[in-house]
């Protein structure tokens, strides 16, 4: 390269590096809600809580990315947040791949003029490549979304070069560990190393090396991929990502060879709204060369290929522009024979390209589509069977071009992406996502065949006009511009569509994460909440809640048995019983959950919607019925019947609070359903005479009201209330006023003249003081956590928390040691119980702190106990003995993932949830 194309080269990369972060800002801020699944990975391996998707949960490979997870945990581990800092690595990440893909176009184009000395075009062709991948949408949208696919390029691309390199020196295949890179990057990745590594055979064999090189390729990739496959099913316990299972393992087969299936339609949409479908021709001499017969060759394949999907369209859509490109193909040959009317040829071309203009422009923008053609049916099915063979036929032409081998190695890349794109069938994501990993070899075999078009233009169209300004160089030059150009405005469209309709986002499921966790705060919950959900992301990264993934990603039992009736009656509504479910739209008609005998029975209530970012009102929000109305008052008393079916049970104020702080009390009432009943308001009032200070209480918290309670519900409400100024330390008469709809008292029976209902008294005391009691109660928690009187300790810390229930900060001070303390406890009380007892005090003991030293000796000891007397059952075929040992064992220690496969091998042998009998020595 002279020092003149250095300096082009240079400026020309910088150029496009510019552009490509431009397009790829576009999207800066977004990622799409399945990165944050990844986040939460990484950020729970860096915190040592392990491969799990929330704190204290089970090991499930509940993502599918393991290289970019693995990637982002040092960054988690120096304490970055990865929402916010991974959109700079992205874009680190993406000028990387910038690069090196240029490197790896110029190795694969180093040759393609033979033993020739290169044309100009030749020289500066590489360039082509990573401009191509600036103007992708796929390469801007992906590589941004938070996923893999940024790291899973630069892996590709630097793959890529290290493989054409290797090639041409005949060095040791470290190109091998690159693909193990690209493999690890998602599931299907696993094909484009295969690829790879059948490329690499070909093209070292005949270079005459043997099979020696092969065999130093597979030795490389597999040593260390078998290393992580036997670890990961040594730690997750299952031979697939859990991913699979929830996805693929159960998705409805398909005829690959049925051109109206969906997964067909997905792959023709791709390759015509991006427009590159259009450039057939480009991809073809890309894929075959242009010496020789391959031009000719190259254009009536890719005049047959445009014309065979074109009729293969039940509305023949794209019928107009292939028999245009027809035409434009035979404008070509004709140039080359006769030169007597050039201008006339010329005119073809350019009516034809504004021919396809136009058709696009009115089907954009006017919806026109072209009648349909009365065809034979036999038309529709012809289609795959012609694509599959052109496919193979150009992948064992490009095998055929010794000068260049890249044609292979980027051509089967592309291929592979194209299989996976139709046995995957569909996508919920918007934006192609399936042919984001085929950008950087598309980007090399586009460069490739678009300077062979340009040079093939240049030959018939350079000696046309006479002049300096129809030079051939000039000619290729201008062909290249103006298929860059033509390539830029459906990508720029897309990119637009993204930004305008961008898929859920974790900000966007954050909304909803901080409404729920608004709702656990209102309902005041003293066990750790658990969300039946769909949008994971944002949920594993911004709360704490234990998910029960609807979708099965992060969930074994959700993702193995999907909405099998029988799983859902017993894992939903006996084991879990979710605090919170959201629940709508398809995932409702799909799980039909609603139609279960619990659910049925009034087991939820919907909530209010709450309202998103965008200014819509969401909904689907559900609450367990018993959380807000169970059927007994813990509290104890005499209840007081009230006019109009009311029926107070009594008023709980647990510990006194301070004076300007807040006020923590519990109101149990009900609503027998009585001639006359209403709705209700209710007024908690203090009162010393001087002072009078009222609360309104929200009966129902506004969800469900009164006249919709059933007779045996007691509504258990629990307020924190806002100490105003005027309510000094001392002692207030507290009282409670029911008034109906109407705005009368409900008085109670024997006092029909009663304005209001004495309940007892209220001490606020200073702020030191009840500071003083709180410490008191904390200590005396811990004080009997020592003796090992567990539950009294959950109690006494119950009441220190509410002394101080506005009092976060020093609440969360104080939370670890307590809890510490509470685990030891219940660990130590598990010793010398029965089983059902031991598994109780451990899981009490788990909940309270999962790294507690003497929780983790004991659930270690009883899990394995467990486990093997589930061997023994499993042996036995005693699969409801085997199921609860296996059961226990997971729920004691929830790192035994082996103790979780057996016990859902256990669960489908007991339900009988097999769907057949391979299935079930499958499992075996």
């Amino acid at each position: 390269m002279t020092e003149r194309d250095l300096r082009i080269h240079t400026w020309g990369l910088g150029i496009i590096v510019v552009a490509a972060v431009i397009h790829h800002c576009a999207l800066f801020l977004w990622y799409v809600d399945d990165a944050a699944i990844t986040f939460a990975y990484a950020r729970n391996l860096a915190f040592g809580e392990g491969l799990v998707p929330f704190v204290g949960g089970e090991r499930v490979e509940g993502y599918s990315n393991p290289a970019w997870t693995f990637f982002l945990v040092p960054f988690a581990f120096v304490g970055l947040d990865l929402v916010a800092s991974v959109r700079w690595i992205q874009l680190l990440l993406v000028i990387a791949t910038i690069g090196v893909t240029y490197l790896a176009a110029r190795e694969a184009m180093a040759h393609l003029d033979g033993d020739e000395a290169p044309h100009p075009l030749t020289r500066h062709a590489p360039l082509l490549a990573p401009a191509l991948l600036a103007v992708s949408a796929q390469f801007s949208t992906w590589t941004g979304a938070g996923l893999e696919i940024a790291l899973m390029d630069l892996f590709m691309a630097l793959a890529i070069w290290r493989s054409l390199i290797e090639w041409r020196t005949g060095e040791w295949p470290w190109s091998a560990a690159l693909w193990l890179g690209v493999a690890l990057s998602r599931p299907e990745a696993i094909l484009y190393a295969a690829a790879a590594g059948f490329c690499a055979m070909v093209v070292q064999f005949r270079a005459g090396r043997g099979l020696l090189p092969t065999a130093k390729w597979l030795l490389t990739f597999f040593l260390p991929m078998g290393l992580y496959q036997a670890w990961r099913l040594m730690y997750f316990g299952w031979e697939f990502p859990n991913t699979y299972y929830a996805k693929l393992e159960r998705r409805p087969s398909f005829p690959l060879l049925d051109w109206q299936a969906r997964t067909w339609r997905y792959t023709r949409n791709f390759a015509h709204n991006m427009g590159w479908g259009f450039f057939a021709p480009i991809w073809t001499l890309g894929a075959m060369g242009f010496r020789s017969w391959r031009w000719s060759a190259a254009l009536g394949v890719a005049a047959v290929g445009a014309l065979v999907i074109a009729a293969g369209t039940s509305s023949q859509r794209l019928l107009l522009p292939a028999v245009v490109f027809a035409v434009v193909v035979g404008a070509w040959f004709a140039l080359d024979r006769s030169r007597a009317t050039p201008r006339a040829y010329v005119g073809v071309l350019v009516t034809a390209l504004l021919l396809v203009g136009v058709s696009e422009a009115l089907q954009a923008f006017w919806g026109f589509v072209p009648a349909a053609l009365p065809l034979p049916k036999m038309v529709f099915t012809v289609p795959p069977y012609v694509l599959v063979g052109m496919a193979l036929t150009l992948f064992v032409l490009s095998f055929d071009d010794r000068n260049v081998p890249a044609r292979s190695l980027v051509l089967s890349l592309c291929l592979a992406a194209v299989f996976f794109a139709l046995i995957a069938q569909w996508d919920w994501m918007k934006g192609y996502r399936w042919y984001a990993p085929a950008v950087v070899p598309g980007a090399i075999l586009f460069a490739m065949g678009l300077h062979h078009f340009a040079m093939g233009m240049a030959e018939r169209l350079g000696g046309l006009f006479e002049g300096p300004r129809f030079e051939r160089s000039t000619v290729a030059l201008a062909v290249v511009g103006m298929v860059v150009l033509a390539a830029i405005p459906p990508n720029v469209i897309e990119t637009i569509d993204r930004v305008r309709n961008p898929d859920p986002s974790p900000r966007g499921v954050l909304t909803r994460a901080r409404y729920m966790q608004k709702v656990e705060r209102r309902l005041h919950l003293e066990e750790r909440a658990r969300d039946l959900e769909v949008d994971m992301g944002g949920h594993m990264y911004w709360t704490d809640f234990e998910m029960v993934d609807i979708a099965g990603l992060v969930d074994v039992p959700m993702g193995h048995h999907k909405f099998a009736p029988a799983f859902i009656d017993e894992y939903l509504f006996r084991e879990q019983l979710p605090h919170f479910v959201h629940l709508h739209n398809t995932w409702e008609r799909n799980s039909r959950i609603k139609k279960r005998p619990y659910w049925r029975n009034r087991g939820y209530i919907e909530i209010t919607p709450y309202l998103t970012g965008g200014g819509e009102w969401h909904g689907g929000n559900h609450v367990r019925r018993d959380i807000v109305l169970p059927k007994t008052w813990p509290h104890g008393g005499t209840p007081v019947q009230l006019d109009k079916g009311t029926v107070l049970h009594g008023v709980h104020v647990p510990s006194d609070p301070p004076e300007g702080g807040k006020l923590y009390v519990e109101v149990g009432i009900a609503q027998l359903d009585e001639p006359g009943q209403d709705d209700f308001r209710l007024w908690l009032v203090a009162t010393n005479g001087a002072v009078v200070v009222r609360w309104d209480l929200d009966p129902g918290y506004s969800w469900i009201d009164p006249t919709e309670w059933m007779d045996d519900e007691i509504f258990h409400g629990r307020y924190t209330l806002r100490m105003p100024e005027s309510l000094r330390a001392g002692t207030y008469d507290l009282g409670l006023m029911v008034l109906g709809a109407d705005g009368t008292m409900r008085s109670p029976a024997d006092d029909p003249e009663a304005v209001q209902l004495d309940v007892g008294t209220l001490a606020v005391l200073t702020p030191e003081v009840a500071l003083a009691e709180a410490e008191r109660d904390r200590d005396r928690s811990l004080e009997q956590a020592e003796s090992g009187s567990c539950k009294a300790a959950e109690d006494w810390w119950f009441q220190a928390r509410k002394h101080q229930a506005g009092n976060r900060e020093w609440r969360e001070s104080q939370d670890g040691v307590v809890r510490r303390a509470m685990a030891e406890c219940w660990a130590r009380k598990s010793e010398g119980q029965d089983r059902a007892s031991k598994v109780q005090a451990l899981i009490r003991a788990r909940e309270h702190d999962h790294w507690a030293p003497a929780y983790r000796v004991a659930a270690r000891a009883l899990a394995g106990q467990l486990y093997a007397e589930g061997h023994v059952a499993r042996d036995a075929e005693d699969w409801e003995g085997a199921y609860r040992a296996f059961a226990d064992a997971v729920a004691v220690d929830r790192s035994w993932s082996w103790a979780r496969r057996y016990a859902e091998e256990a669960r489908a042998h007991r339900l009988g949830l097999w769907p057949k009998e391979e299935d079930q020595t499958a499992a075996r």
